[in-house]
């Protein structure tokens, strides 16, 4: 009889514990735009992105410039996942734009009524060369 209740407990608490945390999956759609959006704010995610982002040495080589769109969604809890490139320039500066964004973590996840909810973000990382690098690549051909 101890063991059932110890049993039925164990799947009580696991059971609030999955529930408390909703994450994002493919099937699960997410509506509208939230009255509060999660917390760092864009401008702070870019800067991170800018501290964290490592040009592929290839794609410098190569002159290689552009913007890759990623998009990911924010769980209730602030963490990230289903990170995907929708609009790429080549994979060795698609794979480092999501490497970064998966680095991204919110303070706070996106609410509405004050409860926090689901929230698909779409983000620009923008590879550029400096104009220094540029000019020493075309000196070097």
């Amino acid at each position: 009889m101890v063991k059932l209740i110890i049993n039925i407990t164990f799947i009580f608490l696991v059971s609030i514990n999955a529930i408390g945390q909703v994450t994002c999956n493919d099937s699960l759609q997410i509506f509208g735009t939230p009255e509060e959006l999660p917390k760092p704010e864009i401008t702070e995610i870019q800067r991170v992105i800018i501290s964290k982002i490592n040009y592929p040495v290839s794609a410098a080589i190569d002159s290689v410039e552009g913007t890759v769109w990623v998009t990911f969604c924010i769980d209730t809890c602030g963490g990230t996942s289903n990170h995907k490139v929708i609009k790429g320039v080549r994979f060795d500066l698609d794979e480092e734009a999501l490497r970064v964004s998966k680095l991204i973590i919110f303070d706070e996840p996106a609410k509405n009524r004050g409860v926090p909810v689901l929230y698909r973000c779409t983000i620009p990382v923008k590879f550029e060369l400096s104009t220094k690098k540029k000019q020493k690549t075309i000196q070097d051909d």
